[in-house]
């Protein structure tokens, strides 16, 4: 079961102060697993507990989505302000993967919990009818399984910082197969 809670207190002590360290950059976009004293710490703060699935943004989401296209699938999001918190556990078995787009030398080195998903999730936003059919793929040699998302994701930014700042943007890189695959091993040896 997912729980979250509200802080309530006027002043909140800064992070370092709470936790006694600096998080990793990874925080920013992924679950850093806390240690016990660190979530000690937390939970000693001042707060409430909120039950998520009944907050008055998920409410509202709800509604106005149910308001525009009625029961069944919806056609994306409709534009809300909230607030979230999402915590995600980090010791778990996850993936480091390069993906091909079409024949083209033009990859998408990226770490996720499991391949299959991450690549279904990718090509369901590839505009298909004006790239010819072209989307994006799995080669074989390019999925290298990890105990843990942390490990996924430092193989992912050795891959990445092998390549010189104009052969890539974000997480795609633009190289051939073989200058990935000696990034690659590169990487993996770490």
């Amino acid at each position: 079961m997912t729980r979250a809670w509200r802080f309530t207190g006027s002043s909140l002590p800064g992070l370092v102060e709470v936790l006694g360290r600096q998080l990793p950059m990874a925080a920013i976009s992924n679950a850093v697993l806390l240690s016990d004293e660190e979530s000690r710490r937390v939970l000693a703060l001042p707060r409430e507990e909120v039950n998520i699935a009944t907050t008055q943004a998920i409410y509202d989401e709800r509604a106005a989505i149910s308001a525009v296209v009625g029961p069944g699938e919806t056609v994306g999001p409709i534009p809300a302000s909230f607030t979230s918190t999402t915590v995600k556990g980090i010791i778990k078995p996850a993936v480091t993967y390069a993906f091909r787009f079409g024949a083209k030398n033009v990859w998408k080195v990226g770490w996720a919990y499991n391949a299959s998903d991450r690549l279904k999730e990718l090509n369901a936003h590839v505009p298909h009818e004006a790239l010819d059919g072209q989307i994006w793929h799995g080669i074989g040699g390019f999925i290298q399984k990890w105990a843990s998302a942390a490990q996924a994701y430092d193989m992912e930014q050795r891959v990445l910082a092998s390549f010189p700042g104009d052969a890539k943007y974000g997480e795609r890189v633009h190289c051939t197969r073989e200058q990935l695959d000696a990034a690659w091993r590169t990487a993996w040896k770490g």
